[in-house]
């Protein structure tokens, strides 16, 4: 059935507007476990979803093709639970941004033994480093969607784009046990696989033979491109959603906006056309079209993120944030309804160099790879409290021993004001559980308390 066809029945049906969403999911997938191929499978997914706007109250539901009335039904009687919004209407766009490098044909049409040959790529080169390496998990995903979204307005907007992405994890039992895990993802099959597999037994074989940290204390972190990508997630960047600021539910307020919120030179964007990020589309899932939105500019705090309802109920614009919150890896983006999400977050600042050169300037500090507990920070304060394995010590500039555990302590809203350099290694990163990406490179930053 044609999008025209099921928004014209939902208002036959009672609907003041109606918007439906289509999207297409085909991906194959092939894990590891302990240095063997142990899963193959994949799929496509087709499915549909509506929203019904009726009395100003939104219904939500989602079905198969086949099933159409059944969901306009079902929605229509469900808005009459909705909160109602004065003034809502469904979005009207019509000039849409071509973001090229974001669909490959070659990835459309991958095989399954050109999968198999990356995994065992990726596998080897991490067992090349050393032979008593050991793989315990990891694995590849590729494939590519499709969507439209087309309302009672007639707006009408649709993308299409493929990925690829491949992660492992590394486990070398010596003089102790450490392991490392490296990923890469990409819209294009220009991922060196080999350079996974290698990069996580190094980082394993680098923390190897760790010791319990000799004095704690307050001193500079470098948090490698994935651990602080896990902090920013549960922090920063929900802290920037609009709905969270305006309910008090973010340490940034909007009577702030305007005024310096982080370090001199700090940019943060969501940056929703950038052909490196994995959630690049013309538009978001209610048809806003993209753009480059500032969040942090110069240090300053310049914009929040919106969906289309939350911008309605306080006062704004969407910002393009709109998203169905089944991310990639994960459920599907057509069974729940669109939210504010973040999509793209680039990090940018002035002060770039290499992971060596950011060492060699530590007078005290840790190298940290990843961490765990970021998910239980507190977003309204900022607060931080994360644990984290597999560190290097550092001291005047140079590496002195792994550290097997340490705690690191800090806030959020002070990490942003304290970051003294990044890193040359910027990349494209899966967010660990929302619907978005990270454009990010490492980062040092001054005055953590770690022990």
């Amino acid at each position: 059935m044609e999008p025209e066809d099921i928004v014209r029945m939902a208002e036959k049906m009672g609907a003041n507007e109606a918007e439906v969403f289509w999207i297409k999911d085909v991906s194959t997938e092939i894990s590891v476990e302990k240095n063997e191929v142990d899963f193959g499978g994949g799929g496509a997914s087709t499915g549909y979803a509506v929203r019904v706007l009726r009395d100003g109250r939104i219904g939500f539901s989602y079905f198969s093709e086949k099933d159409v009335e059944t969901a306009l039904e079902s929605a229509l009687k469900l808005s009459k639970l909705g909160k109602k919004i004065d003034g809502y209407s469904f979005l009207s766009d019509d000039e849409y941004p071509v973001i090229e490098g974001i669909y490959s044909d070659r990835i459309v049409n991958y095989s399954p033994e050109e999968g198999l040959e990356n995994l065992k790529e990726m596998v080897d080169s991490a067992r090349e480093i050393r032979r008593d390496i050991i793989v315990p998990e990891g694995g590849i995903k590729y494939g590519y969607s499709e969507y439209y979204v087309y309302n009672s307005h007639g707006t009408y907007a649709e993308g299409k784009e493929s990925f690829i992405g491949g992660g492992l994890y590394a486990i070398l039992q010596d003089k102790g046990v450490s392991n490392g895990s490296s990923t890469r993802v990409s819209h294009k099959p220009d991922i060196d696989f080999s350079a996974i597999g290698k990069e996580a037994s190094e980082i394993a074989i680098k923390t190897n033979g760790a010791k319990n940290l000799e004095k704690s204390g307050e001193m500079d972190v470098l948090f490698m491109r994935n651990a602080i990508k896990q902090i920013l997630e549960f922090t920063t960047v929900v802290q920037l959603y609009g709905n969270r600021a305006h309910r008090g539910e973010s340490p940034y307020r909007p009577d702030i906006l305007g005024k310096e919120i982080a370090a001199k030179g700090l940019n943060l964007y969501d940056d929703q056309t950038n052909p490196l990020g994995l959630y690049s589309a013309p538009s978001d899932d209610e048809g806003r079209a993209s753009r480059k939105l500032p969040l942090i500019e110069d240090g300053v705090l310049r914009n929040f993120m919106f969906d289309s309802v939350s911008a309605k109920e306080f006062g704004a614009e969407s910002t393009g944030n709109g998203m169905r919150t089944g991310p990639r890896f994960r459920t599907p983006r057509d069974s729940s309804p669109p939210e504010t999400v973040a999509r793209n977050i680039v990090l940018e600042f002035p002060d770039v160099k290499s992971i060596d050169s950011l060492i060699s300037e530590m007078d005290r500090g840790i190298v940290v790879y990843s961490v765990l507990g970021a998910h239980t920070s507190n977003v309204v304060s900022g607060d931080i409290s994360l644990n984290s394995t597999g560190l290097l010590y550092v001291e005047n500039g140079g590496i002195k021993y792994p550290v097997s555990s340490a705690m690191i302590g800090g806030n959020s809203v002070e990490l942003l004001k304290n970051i003294i350099a990044i890193g040359d290694d910027e990349r494209p990163l899966p967010a660990s559980m929302g619907g978005f990406s990270f454009i990010i490179p490492s980062i040092l930053v001054k005055g953590m308390n770690v022990a």
